[in-house]
């Protein structure tokens, strides 16, 4: 007589269910889709899994190759672990990652670390089952990078981790030097909640680059990372010491998109999200109804090409001064990921014969 606790769809989806924990959170499920593995809270929420592996592990390492001597590092939600463990493939001296359910820790513990770089055995890491941001502000520890994981926007409490009061923390628990980043699921967020995030991190960090946590048409992801001092890109920064460590994958330059000081103004009208007015807590919520009633659209698609084609136009690549320190060949690599990501959503409205000529321009960029 009881509704499921995890629904399953062994016929249409070749889906099993391999464990489920119940706790204080609610329920905690590991499944198995074919030949992949994927973690799922309260039946509802997908916090990662295999099928996307190598994109997970990028959203863990990214940020850490850009900084130039990064040692201690600390990620805010574990989830399936792939990316909170992706950093420990580097020499990085300590890791540190909180998460909020512990049937998570326990989930990812047992079924993915073959997949998290041997987060759970590896000597440098510590898992802790605690809630992220109240750690952040009790800790005394300094952090070279500091990752916040993908959220879903209008789960309810996950504004708070959007606020002003939470990024004053971050900036606090930063090293010299230290980095920030705000990950972005920008097909679960409308354009009037992006444009609220990026307020309020603009009135911390004095100065913010974007960058693509990968070329997806359908479901992309963003960047927003927070510099504590406004520096150039390294020419030692580690990206250019470690970026062949994924050889199959685009040069990691190519996930950049721009400064977006240079476009910062277009963002003064938008509100700043603070633990008392807490507008994304009740914001994302209203655009998630909106976009199923279709009288909005995700901040992806066309939106979010236009806004990248803005801030590259803004930041005007081979002048931009975030790139001033780094090789010329390297600064149109930026261009190069545009028409990549421009081409993969033609290709997916079908649009071929235009997506192909974008393709040409992603190569023809590469090899500048």
């Amino acid at each position: 007589s009881r509704l499921p606790l995890v629904r399953v769809d062994p016929l249409n989806k070749h889906e099993s269910l391999l464990e489920l924990w119940e706790g204080s959170s609610g329920t905690v499920a590991v499944i198995r889709k074919k030949n992949n593995l994927k973690l799922k809270v309260n039946n509802h929420y997908t916090l990662g899994g295999t099928a996307s592996l190598e994109y997970e592990r990028l959203q863990g390492y990214l940020p850490v190759l850009l900084h130039d001597a990064p040692q201690s590092v600390y990620v805010l939600g574990l989830g399936t672990g792939i990316t909170a463990g992706a950093s420990l493939k580097f020499p990085i001296k300590k890791l540190t990652v909180t998460e909020l359910v512990p049937e998570v820790v326990k989930a990812s513990k047992k079924y993915f670390n073959n997949y998290s770089t041997g987060l759970f055995n590896d000597p440098r890491a510590k898992v802790i089952a605690e809630d992220g941001r109240n750690y952040l502000r009790g800790t005394e520890q300094r952090f070279d990078v500091v990752i916040s994981d993908l959220f879903v926007p209008w789960k309810a409490g996950v504004g708070g981790l959007y606020s002003l009061e939470h990024y004053q923390t971050i900036m606090d628990r930063l090293n010299d030097r230290g980095l920030f980043m705000q990950w972005l699921p920008t097909y679960q967020l409308a354009k009037v909640d992006f444009e609220v995030i990026a307020r309020t991190m603009l009135e911390v960090f004095p100065q913010i680059t974007v960058w693509r946590g990968d070329f997806a048409a359908k479901k992309p992801i963003i960047g927003l990372l927070g510099h504590k001092q406004v520096l150039p890109l390294s020419e030692s920064a580690w990206i250019f010491k470690h970026d062949s460590a994924e050889p199959d994958r685009v040069s990691l330059m190519a996930h950049y998109v721009g400064n977006l000081n240079t476009i910062k103004d277009q963002y003064i009208n938008a509100s700043i999200n603070t633990d008392n007015y807490p507008v994304i807590e009740f914001s994302a919520p209203v655009s998630q109804r909106l976009t199923k009633t279709g009288q909005i659209n995700w901040f992806a698609g066309k939106q979010l090409i236009a806004f990248m084609q803005q801030l590259s136009d803004s930041t005007i690549i081979a002048d931009d001064r975030y790139l001033e320190s780094i090789p010329t060949a390297l600064k149109y690599q930026p261009l190069a990921g545009l028409h990549l990501h421009r081409g993969q959503l033609l290709k997916q409205q079908g649009r071929i014969k235009a997506a192909e000529e974008q393709f040409k321009l992603f190569q023809s960029y590469l090899g500048q």
